[in-house]
């Protein structure tokens, strides 16, 4: 028996005969778990367990409130399943995750590292979970400096934009920033591939399929030290893009030495090298 026919069987098996034959823009679910299995995009391990190969990994450096887990919120499923997994590999990008239909996010976009650095210190204090993140690499995202706080719905979303707004406004590092904060849905790769979020349809059918799937699912491992890795990161992150407010993280030591400019030391090759004679 080929691989391909074995990872078929074992799914079918696993998935049970209608979940496996169920349509997913004109293609059974099996055929596209098999195919995204012999593509490599997908793993299916040898106890029956489906996860993201360990390459796969969010893009940017993002740093997540360990508060996250105390927030009761309809939202259960990690986004890496949510996103990565059903929306890029089983959805093909063409539907919204059932599991995705009540999250919202309040961004707080800052101007400078120094700036989201203070959100990071008020984000503990809000009762969602967030993630601070240079989302230069962020293919979908706009700015640089971001906050993302995670919301159960637009009720909760307009609660916490005001919390944040308060908070903001009464932080004396933050006295005189241009903060953006506004409120978006979902993630941003389902708006560039279906439209303008308060157009999408939800398919509440997809609801046990996902739950099935989820059974069957391996989130990726936290790795220790991604806090501290991913602060890092965005120290260096601005230094390359002439962001000087990280000075304001290191004591004012720069993580860099600067280049020695020779038109400054030794002036005199200027005079020379514009001297007509």
């Amino acid at each position: 028996m080929n691989r391909g026919k074995m990872v078929r069987d074992e799914l079918i098996a696993a998935l049970g005969d209608s979940t496996a034959s169920r349509e997913i823009a004109g293609r059974t679910l099996v055929d596209i778990l098999v195919d995204a299995v012999e593509a490599g995009s997908v793993e299916w391990t040898s106890d029956g367990r489906l996860r993201l190969p360990a390459r796969v990994e969010h893009e940017g450096s993002a740093e997540i409130n360990s508060r996250g887990t105390e927030n009761p919120r309809r939202h259960y499923y990690p986004c890496s399943f949510l996103n990565l997994f059903l929306f890029r590999e089983v959805y093909r990008q063409s539907l919204v995750p059932f599991g995705c239909r009540n999250c919202y996010k309040v961004k707080v976009e800052a101007s400078c590292v120094a700036e989201l650095a203070v959100i990071r210190e008020i984000a503990p204090t809000m009762p969602c979970p967030s993630k601070c993140a240079c989302t230069l690499k962020y293919p979908y995202s706009v700015g640089v400096w971001s906050a993302l706080f995670y919301v159960d719905g637009l009720e909760m979303a307009f609660d916490v934009h005001r919390q944040l707004k308060v908070a903001i406004a009464a932080h004396p590092r933050l006295t005189n920033a241009a903060l953006d904060v506004s409120i978006k849905r979902g993630c941003s790769l389902y708006e560039a591939r279906l439209g303008p979020s308060d157009q999408w349809v939800v398919d509440e059918t997809l609801e046990l399929l996902e739950q099935r799937l989820y059974s069957l699912f391996d989130p990726p491992q936290a790795r220790e030290g991604d806090k501290l890795t991913a602060f890092m990161g965005w120290i260096v992150s601005a230094h390359s893009i002439g962001d000087d407010s990280y000075l304001e993280l290191t004591h004012g030591k720069p993580i860099r030495p600067p280049t020695l400019d020779y038109l400054k030391v030794e002036p005199r090759l200027e005079r020379l090298s514009t001297n007509p004679g």
